[in-house]
């Protein structure tokens, strides 16, 4: 997989960490979670393309079957492992059963969609994208220009709908409801095809000034705006900028490439050894916010993503596992 890739995720990853971190009502790290996951389900469906694009534009496409029992090998051993150790923090019988099966984003409950293993709802909304990758792929790749007309006419829908969605529902609907989170998949399949075309109009300084502004705009943005459409072009940019097939150079710290290369199994994990840092905290009377529990906490992440990574590997099936 391409560095600079690797690097954005573990980027990604590490804004959705600080997001979850306890840091106090003072420091509101939100933001981080609402673009990092905009960001990674952007980079997805850039990676599939990349990965499969070829594949689309062959006769007969992508096969659904195979594909899919790929995709699902390669998510759900971890799912099951992190599900498992998460149950000591109990959820329901709706929740268990929604979470075993990768339903939980089609609940409109946060008691439900966040339950047991939190972070897993990505994989719930991430399914539905893979169910409809291999459609959307051979248009994407055949008709690319019909393509993005189809990203533009759902985008189009998509705003209005957001705008007037009743507020106790934007949490739902706007960032864990899988159809809406599939814009962002296909954003970053436009990407892929639109790469070439992008040349080198995508500047990395433009572009991470573009992200910047989006993280100052974000405090003072309505809620339906903020957790998912705000991050739309900062994140392709940043994306086609870094790793696209436009951008010139490498990127890629040696550092955050190893990250990245584990980031699946540090997202994972990584809200189980928040909870368990919370609750020691609470119990010895110490500030969970504090720069040492930051570092325990990032520390055992890293640490447990990567043997859960490496653990993964025996479970996915030979050849492409992008």
């Amino acid at each position: 997989m391409n560095g600079s890739i690797q690097a954005l995720r573990a980027v990604f990853i590490l804004m959705i960490f600080l997001s979850h971190f306890p840091f106090g009502e003072s420091v509101d790290m939100s933001f981080m979670g609402d673009c990092g996951v905009s960001m990674f389900m952007m980079l997805s469906g850039y990676t599939m393309m990349l990965a499969y694009g070829g594949r689309a534009s062959a006769a007969g496409g992508i096969e659904w079957i195979p594909f899919m029992r790929r995709r699902v090998a390669r998510i759900y051993p971890v799912h099951l492992l992190c599900f498992t150790v998460c149950s000591i923090w109990g959820g329901g019988l709706l929740a268990a059963v929604a979470g075993l099966l990768l339903l939980q984003s089609w609940v409109p409950d946060a008691g439900v969609f966040f339950s047991y293993n939190a972070p897993s709802w990505f994989l719930s909304s991430l399914l539905l994208c893979y169910a409809l990758f291999p459609a959307l792929s051979r248009v994407a790749v055949s008709r690319p220009k019909e393509f993005g007309f189809l990203l533009l006419g759902i985008v189009a829908v998509y705003l209005p709908v957001a705008a007037l969605l009743p507020e106790r529902l934007d949490l739902f609907g706007l960032y864990v409801w899988p159809p809406a989170r599939l814009i962002d998949f296909m954003i970053g399949m436009w990407l892929y095809v639109a790469g070439p075309r992008l040349g080198g109009t995508w500047w990395r300084g433009g572009a991470v000034a573009l992200f910047a502004a989006a993280c100052v705009l974000w405090f003072y943005s309505p809620e339906w705006l903020r957790l998912a459409m705000l991050w739309y072009v900062p994140s392709a940019a940043v994306i086609a900028a870094f790793a696209g097939n436009g951008a010139t150079g490498a990127w890629a710290p040696a550092a955050l490439v190893w990250l990245g290369n584990s980031s699946y199994g540090f997202y994972m994990i990584h809200y189980f050894c928040i909870g368990v840092w919370r609750r020691a905290a609470e119990r010895f009377g110490m500030d969970a916010g504090s720069f040492v529990g930051l570092l325990l906490t990032l520390s055992a992440a890293v640490i447990l993503g990567y043997m859960i990574e490496k653990w993964s590997r025996a479970f996915r099936p030979s050849g492409n596992n992008a």
